[in-house]
């Protein structure tokens, strides 16, 4: 009995005191489909990573997984934010110009 007290103490003492990442699959499947794909699709992958580098115990590494994936989430995000800009400031122009016809 002892034996087996002392092995659930070491595997208790090896986990980490710091909690999981955040999942941000949901993000980025969101931001892959509605704003931008290019950059969608890495946020994806290392959405993804983060799971299975906690399960193999590469803590840092599933936090920088984590942190690489809400990074490209923010990046896709202010990209489709500076696109409807543009686009925004491309139809005004054009309609100011009567390049177009909004009526």
């Amino acid at each position: 009995m002892e034996e087996n007290e002392i092995i659930d103490n070491f595997k208790n003492s090896t986990r980490p005191t710091m909690a999981k990442p955040k999942d941000t699959l949901v993000w980025s499947i969101i931001i892959t489909v509605l704003c931008c794909l290019p950059l969608g699709i890495p946020a994806i992958l290392f959405s993804c990573k983060v799971d299975k580098l906690w399960k193999k115990g590469d803590y840092n590494g599933a936090i920088e997984a984590h942190k690489r994936a809400k990074r490209l989430i923010i990046l896709s995000f202010l990209a489709w934010f500076l696109y409807l800009c543009f686009l925004f400031f491309a139809i005004s122009i054009a309609d100011m110009y009567d390049w177009i016809d909004i009526d």
